[in-house]
């Protein structure tokens, strides 16, 4: 019988540990039947403090993301109300526009303060960012379209709810295939 507060990992059916798996050989006490060794409840309690510290890094990740998104969705919104209010453009033209260049500064802010530790190279990190962003302006589009066509809500309250889909569906996009830092 196991006893109940110790954690369970499957190993290779042996009580020796190999490199590269986190564990010392120590913390391995046997190997069932089954196959399954049961590793000491510290060697648990580090797993799930290893785990706290990845969900940190990705909760300060998100949230510097955030606080770099709400700059550029700033810069895109009074870039949009400017060219359809006083350069006469019509609303999609004017929104595309718009999020490329607030994209690109996002990048920027991204490369100096949300992903730093990115070992893409500049040129192909902005690549890969332009591809996101590219994503995130159609999904952007079609929903702003959508709402105002649609719905008949008021072009800049589209835009804002186009703009929190889009920018989780972007961040997602970065942090995992760009960045690669989640």
């Amino acid at each position: 019988m196991l006893p109940r507060n110790e954690t369970f990992f499957r190993l290779k059916r042996t009580a020796t540990t190999r490199s590269g798996n986190g564990l010392a050989p120590a913390d391995a006490a046997r190997v069932t039947r089954s196959g399954w060794s049961v590793v000491s409840s510290e060697a648990g309690r580090l797993a799930a403090a290893g785990t706290k510290v990845a969900e940190s890094r990705s909760a300060r990740l998100f949230g510097r993301n955030t606080v770099a998104s709400f700059f550029a969705f700033g810069i895109d919104i009074a870039l949009l109300w400017t060219l359809v209010e006083f350069a006469g453009l019509t609303y999609l033209p004017a929104a595309a526009f718009a999020f490329l260049f607030a994209m690109s500064v996002h990048y920027i802010l991204s490369r100096i303060w949300v992903f730093k530790q990115s070992q893409r190279g500049l040129a192909t990190g902005y690549l890969y960012f332009l591809i996101n962003a590219g994503i995130g302006l159609v999904v952007t589009l079609g929903v702003f379209w959508a709402l105002i066509n649609i719905l008949d809500v008021q072009y800049l309250i589209a835009r804002v709810i186009a703009s929190i889909i889009a920018g989780l569906l972007v961040f997602f996009l970065n942090a995992v295939f760009n960045f690669k830092a989640i």
